[in-house]
């Protein structure tokens, strides 16, 4: 599915499975979407103002968040396996109760961004430390 110039204005996708869809070349102006109980897998959300975003309860699997605004958006109970996010503002954002992380503080944007534990240790990731 080619999404050029897709509009998309408050729509919201639940349950679906997305596969290897590049959101980043949708219409900017306006947009507004939603995920919410869905597996999105192997597509793209960089350089896009994704502010406010819900991804409630997605298996979000092989995913680019580069280049992304994500303040105040929701990741709460969802996995997000294999996603890459670098140079992201994840200012204000919700990470509760999601796994599977691998985000690097030192190339991304955290101010007030909400974690649980014990998955917040998986931050550490990239100092090449033990902890027992």
């Amino acid at each position: 599915m080619d999404l050029n110039d897709t509009k998309f204005k408050d729509d919201r996708f639940k349950k679906c499975k997305i596969l290897g869809l590049d959101f980043s070349k949708c219409n900017k102006f306006m947009l507004i979407i939603g995920f919410e109980d869905s597996f999105i897998s192997y597509s793209v959300f960089s350089n896009m103002n994704l502010e406010n975003t819900d991804f409630i309860n997605c298996q979000i699997h092989d995913c680019d968040f580069v280049n992304t605004n994500l303040k105040n958006a929701n990741f709460e109970g969802s996995n997000l396996k294999n996603s890459i996010f670098q140079n992201t503002n994840l200012s204000f954002t919700s990470f509760r109760n999601a796994r599977n992380y691998n985000i690097d503080p030192n190339h991304n944007f955290l101010k007030r961004t909400k974690f649980s534990t014990p998955e917040v240790i998986s931050l550490l990731n990239i100092y090449d430390i033990d902890i027992e």
